[in-house]
């Protein structure tokens, strides 16, 4: 039965913590997903082990700016669990979530973009993809240009699904090169689902910081497994053949271990190319 349809758990009387998805398909279906004490420290030990390979490979602190509204506010929301935990395991005192009750000040943004330029400190820029493309359009129309300090890195996640437009992937690293000065290897995008505890990294600021040269993909964990299937028959498809992902997690504690969902994707001998980036197509999830 679909998640959006029913709740689905294993362990109901154990649960700590609810969190909810997008809705961006059906806004009156929203799935829910529970998780038990043990279940939240599993996901808690998949998000520093994935950010330490992918995201922090060079073992650095910096102020991590969140555009996303913190969990206080949106207790619900799983990315602004998991980017409150990067600002605790990764983020410096100066880190914050951007987007308050108030909205998104996106001055405050520029005055810490400025503060970063000054006195060369590499920064982490975390969100939306789109509440990204909301900054480059700003920038766009204010004439602003920042150089940050070599090191910086952004991390989006998520797609375009239900906005009001889409931007192409090699357009958005492009801007995030032109407006924040962020070399293209350390613009890292997180493919993550309310519905599994772990989350899939692009693989090029790894690939970067230990001078691997092999094209863009993004990574299983090793207590994961993806495969694809044919959109008709959900029968396995061989390495190379576009189909829908179906995420196999280990650390799904307290709820289902596979999740079929509808994104589009292959797998290629680098790893996993998902359809579900930004400017590639659509997302969504379903049991």
């Amino acid at each position: 039965m679909p998640s959006k349809v029913m709740e689905l758990a294993m362990l109901p009387s154990g649960t700590v913590r609810t969190f909810m998805t997008s809705g961006t398909t059906k806004p009156e279906e929203r799935g829910k997903v529970h998780y038990d004490g043990g279940g939240l420290r599993l996901m808690d030990a998949t998000i520093y082990e994935a950010a330490s390979c992918f995201l922090f490979p060079d073992k650095i602190k910096t102020t991590i700016l969140v555009i996303a509204p913190s969990p206080q506010i949106v207790p619900t929301m799983v990315m602004a669990y998991g980017m409150n935990r990067l600002i605790e395991y990764f983020g410096s005192s100066q880190s914050r979530f951007l987007i308050g009750k108030e909205g998104f000040d996106i001055k405050v943004l520029v005055d810490e973009l400025r503060r970063s330029e000054a006195a060369g400190l590499p920064i982490t820029i975390c969100g939306g993809s789109f509440g990204f493309v909301n900054v480059f359009d700003y920038c766009r129309e204010k004439g602003l240009r920042f150089k940050l300090p070599p090191g910086s890195r952004t991390l989006d996640a998520g797609g375009f699904k239900g906005k009001s437009r889409e931007v192409k992937r090699e357009e958005f690293v492009s801007d995030c090169e032109d407006f924040l000065g962020v070399v293209k290897d350390y613009c890292v995008n997180l493919l993550g689902m309310t519905e599994i505890s772990s989350q899939f990294y692009d693989n090029t600021l790894r690939n970067a910081f230990k001078g691997i040269n092999l094209p863009k993909a993004k990574i299983n964990p090793p207590w994961t497994r993806t495969l694809v299937v044919d959109p008709d028959t959900l029968a396995p498809l061989p390495p190379g053949q576009t189909g829908l992902l179906r995420h196999f997690d280990l650390a799904n504690r307290g709820h289902l271990l596979a999740i079929q969902s509808d994104d589009l994707g292959k797998i290629t001998p680098e790893g996993l190319r998902s359809m579900a980036e930004p400017g590639t197509g659509t997302r969504g999830a379903v049991l």
